[in-house]
Protein backbone atom coordinates (compact mmCIF):
# COMPACT_ATOMS: atom_id res chain seq x y z
CA UNK A 1 0.00 0.00 0.00
CA UNK A 2 1.62 3.34 -1.12
CA UNK A 3 1.86 6.53 1.13
CA UNK A 4 -0.93 8.19 -0.53
CA UNK A 5 -3.55 5.35 -0.01
CA UNK A 6 -2.35 5.63 3.45
CA UNK A 7 -3.36 9.07 3.47
CA UNK A 8 -7.43 8.04 3.39
CA UNK A 9 -7.24 5.52 5.69
CA UNK A 10 -7.78 7.71 8.73
CA UNK A 11 -10.78 9.19 6.67
CA UNK A 12 -12.35 5.70 5.64
CA UNK A 13 -11.75 4.35 9.29
CA UNK A 14 -14.31 7.42 10.22
CA UNK A 15 -16.53 7.03 7.23
CA UNK A 16 -16.71 3.10 8.34
CA UNK A 17 -17.49 4.25 12.29
CA UNK A 18 -20.43 7.29 11.01
CA UNK A 19 -21.92 4.38 8.96
CA UNK A 20 -21.97 1.82 12.02
CA UNK A 21 -23.23 4.04 14.55
CA UNK A 22 -26.14 5.00 12.44
CA UNK A 23 -28.94 2.25 12.82
CA UNK A 24 -32.66 2.36 12.31
CA UNK A 25 -35.63 2.34 14.63
CA UNK A 26 -37.14 -0.54 13.15
CA UNK A 27 -34.38 -2.92 12.88
CA UNK A 28 -36.85 -6.10 11.37
CA UNK A 29 -36.92 -4.14 8.45
CA UNK A 30 -33.84 -2.49 7.98
CA UNK A 31 -31.98 -5.80 7.82
CA UNK A 32 -34.54 -7.71 5.73
CA UNK A 33 -32.88 -7.95 2.15
CA UNK A 34 -30.00 -9.31 3.71
CA UNK A 35 -30.43 -12.95 4.66
CA UNK A 36 -27.98 -12.60 7.32
CA UNK A 37 -27.18 -15.72 9.38
CA UNK A 38 -28.00 -16.32 13.09
CA UNK A 39 -24.36 -15.53 14.18
CA UNK A 40 -25.04 -11.93 12.41
CA UNK A 41 -28.70 -11.38 13.87
CA UNK A 42 -27.92 -12.79 17.29
CA UNK A 43 -24.17 -10.95 17.27
CA UNK A 44 -22.49 -10.17 20.28
CA UNK A 45 -22.04 -6.13 19.65
CA UNK A 46 -24.78 -4.01 19.25
CA UNK A 47 -23.70 -2.95 16.12
CA UNK A 48 -22.71 -6.70 14.46
CA UNK A 49 -25.74 -6.21 11.75
CA UNK A 50 -24.58 -2.56 10.44
CA UNK A 51 -21.06 -4.03 9.86
CA UNK A 52 -22.48 -6.66 8.37
CA UNK A 53 -24.23 -4.39 6.13
CA UNK A 54 -21.90 -1.74 5.50
CA UNK A 55 -18.95 -4.39 4.16
CA UNK A 56 -22.11 -6.07 2.02
CA UNK A 57 -22.79 -2.03 0.53
CA UNK A 58 -19.35 -0.61 0.59
CA UNK A 59 -17.17 -4.10 0.39
CA UNK A 60 -15.09 -2.46 -2.55
CA UNK A 61 -14.16 0.36 -0.01
CA UNK A 62 -13.18 -2.01 2.50
CA UNK A 63 -10.87 -4.18 0.33
CA UNK A 64 -8.30 -1.46 0.42
CA UNK A 65 -8.31 -1.76 4.27
CA UNK A 66 -6.20 -4.21 6.20
CA UNK A 67 -7.01 -5.78 9.14
CA UNK A 68 -4.54 -5.92 11.82
CA UNK A 69 -6.14 -8.46 14.27
CA UNK A 70 -3.96 -11.06 12.51
CA UNK A 71 -6.38 -12.40 10.91
CA UNK A 72 -4.29 -12.99 7.71
CA UNK A 73 -2.62 -15.68 9.28
CA UNK A 74 -3.71 -19.36 9.37
CA UNK A 75 -6.83 -20.04 9.87
CA UNK A 76 -8.32 -17.20 8.13
CA UNK A 77 -5.86 -15.48 5.62
CA UNK A 78 -8.11 -12.85 5.26
CA UNK A 79 -6.27 -10.23 2.67
CA UNK A 80 -8.90 -7.09 3.61
CA UNK A 81 -11.36 -6.35 6.55
CA UNK A 82 -14.29 -7.01 3.86
CA UNK A 83 -12.89 -10.51 4.54
CA UNK A 84 -13.64 -10.29 8.09
CA UNK A 85 -17.22 -9.97 7.20
CA UNK A 86 -17.65 -11.48 3.39
CA UNK A 87 -16.13 -14.94 2.00
CA UNK A 88 -14.92 -14.58 -1.08
CA UNK A 89 -13.93 -17.95 -1.59
CA UNK A 90 -17.70 -19.22 -1.49
CA UNK A 91 -19.32 -16.05 -2.72
CA UNK A 92 -20.77 -15.65 -6.14
CA UNK A 93 -22.35 -12.58 -7.78
CA UNK A 94 -25.55 -14.90 -7.19
CA UNK A 95 -25.01 -15.77 -3.80
CA UNK A 96 -22.75 -13.97 -0.42
CA UNK A 97 -21.27 -16.04 1.91
CA UNK A 98 -20.75 -14.93 5.07
CA UNK A 99 -17.85 -14.94 7.53
CA UNK A 100 -18.49 -15.66 10.81
CA UNK A 101 -14.96 -13.43 11.87
CA UNK A 102 -16.51 -10.00 11.89
CA UNK A 103 -19.18 -11.42 14.59
CA UNK A 104 -16.74 -12.38 16.97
Amino acid sequence: MGIRALKFLPFLLLLLIVAVGCSSSNESKAFEGYNFPDYVMQGTHAQTKDAYAYAVDHGDLLDYIPCYCNCHNDPFYHESVKDCFINNQYSTDQQLVYDPHGAA
